[in-house]
This record gives C-alpha cells, structure tokens and sequence, in this order.
C-alpha cells in the first residue's frame, strides 16, 4: 500500500478562504490473483480522498 500526500493550498486558495487547507490523500491496495494454474495477476484498487481543514475552527456535534 503506498501514501501521496499532496497539500493543494497553493492551487484552490482564495483571499476569502485563505483560512481553508485541503488536501488530497491517495492510497492503493493491491493483491496477487491466480487466474490459471500457474498464471498470476496483479490487481490495484485506487482511493482517493479530499480532505478540508479550517484553521481556527471548532467543529460542533
């Protein structure tokens, strides 16, 4: 399983959310399949998330 961590402050920041930090966490899984006797595959799964932080904030339930 592999981790990018990317930061995208840079690309999606605007004066009116300069307090909003968003980040983008991307992961795989991947797993050995025989499909024939002798035969093997390698299969990927891809998940990608967007996270949104706010500096200064609490968050209320």
């Amino acid at each position: 399983m592999g981790w990018v961590w990317k930061d995208d402050d840079d690309e999606n920041s605007n004066k009116s959310e300069a307090r909003w930090s968003t980040r983008k966490i991307i992961s795989s899984q991947c797993r050995t399949e025989e499909v024939e006797p002798g035969k093997f595959i390698k299969k990927c799964q891809k998940t990608e998330q967007l996270l949104k932080d706010c500096v200064g904030r609490c968050f209320r339930v």
